[in-house]
């Protein structure tokens, strides 16, 4: 199973003025009001597919959110841009049997030199053991094996 993760999961304003937009058309023309309801929220799909993983695999998306905060993998917006973040990288978690596997996009943020040294990161994030296995123009794929737990280190272990 794979999950996609968009770290800019909001309400896109201009995707919903047409779906309002086409539901105003088709509701007058076919006089049922459904279509009032049905076009703008499937104008919204990308909101709806997170809500629908992030109730199914809470754990996995909170991993993810949790990387993308400590590693930087987002451009916050600044005055010249409409949305909540400029540039974001795209991550897409591969669940398999025993591991799963981690690819980041990078997707044009500033932070594209260090994409590929964040094994301790993403392994941090899931609380697993995680390295590097394959980098290319823009992207890098981690393998987090799920079947090492990462260790934490306490005074007491001294």
């Amino acid at each position: 199973m794979k999950i996609r993760y968009y770290p800019d999961h909001a309400i896109k304003a201009g995707l919903l003025v047409i779906g309002v937009l086409l539901g105003l058309i088709f509701g007058f023309s076919t006089h049922k009001a459904i279509w009032f309801l049905i076009l703008p929220l499937l104008s919204q799909y990308h909101l709806s597919i997170s809500v629908i993983e992030g109730i199914l695999f809470p754990s996995e998306m909170e991993a993810l959110h949790r990387l993308v905060t400590s590693a930087h993998l987002t451009d916050r917006a600044d005055n010249h841009t409409l949305t909540w973040y400029r540039a974001s990288a795209v991550l897409t978690l591969d669940m398999r049997d025993g591991y799963n596997l981690l690819k980041i996009d990078a997707n044009g943020i500033s932070n594209t030199t260090n994409i590929n040294q964040l094994a301790m990161q993403v392994g941090a994030a899931f609380h697993h053991s995680a390295y590097l296995t394959d980098t290319g123009n823009g992207y890098a794929i981690y393998r987090i094996d799920l079947n090492h737990k990462h260790q934490r280190i306490n005074n007491y272990d001294f």
